[in-house]
């Protein structure tokens, strides 16, 4: 049977922003965004946060339906992938989940419709991984890159006339993988993933004060309407 364990993961430093994941967004904790994102969605059988800070943990200990799992330092460093953490929480009942679905607070702006949709589209691909992305909004023709001493020349090269390319861009809101293939050591991009596109307004992944400024104003247009 198909079973689902959303996991979302919060760590306490941030050295471009830092305390982020506590920093109020639209007056609330920008880690709650996504905790009542998990708990909305219909697919996930259970919603665990790792984190190795007391006030994220503490936060998310009000919150019914959500478990916490406290994080190791070593798990918590900059250089540390997320599949470690992910590998950590599930470690003792890899047996009860058939995938695992990673969430991060930096993308507050997602839906508990974006997270169902990306597992429905793991489900339906049978692909060992799914991943949310952008479309990027300019044909990949136009993309240029530096060739030295200061010039440009197309990225794709080509005489233009061929089919325009779709371009996407992995916008870090959702990804799932089975957790047979995370336990065996990969990762969501050890196979080619499937995905599921996600329109820009909500693809916003905050990593700086600006994205902060700009997840602000886009909220503020979304729930405007």
């Amino acid at each position: 049977m198909e079973r689902f364990l959303g996991v979302i993961v919060a760590r306490r430093n941030s050295r471009r922003l830092p305390d982020k994941n506590v920093k109020p967004l639209r007056g609330k904790p920008l880690v709650l965004w996504t905790v009542e994102q998990a708990l909305a969605a219909k697919s996930l059988a259970r919603v665990v946060l790792s984190s190795d800070d007391e006030r994220v943990l503490a936060l998310a200990g009000d919150m019914d339906g959500l478990e916490v799992k406290p994080r190791p330092d070593h798990l918590a460093r900059d250089d540390t992938p997320s599949v470690d953490v992910l590998r950590h929480v599930i470690e003792n009942e890899a047996d009860e989940f058939s995938h695992v679905v990673l969430l991060q607070p930096t993308s507050p702006l997602r839906l508990s419709a974006d997270i169902d949709e990306t597992v429905a589209t793991a489900l339906r691909t049978g692909a060992k991984s799914c991943i949310s992305v952008c479309r990027l909004d300019k044909p990949a023709q136009w993309l240029m890159s530096d060739r030295g001493e200061d010039r440009l020349e197309p990225a794709f090269p080509g005489d233009g006339n061929g089919t325009p390319v779709e371009l996407y861009v992995p916008n870090g809101a959702v990804f799932v993988i089975e957790t047979e293939w995370l336990m065996a050591g990969k990762d969501f991009y050890s196979a080619p993933p499937a995905y599921h596109v996600m329109p820009p307004e909500r693809s916003i992944d905050i990593d700086d004060a600006r994205d902060f400024a700009l997840a602000e104003a886009s909220g503020a247009v979304l729930h405007s309407h």
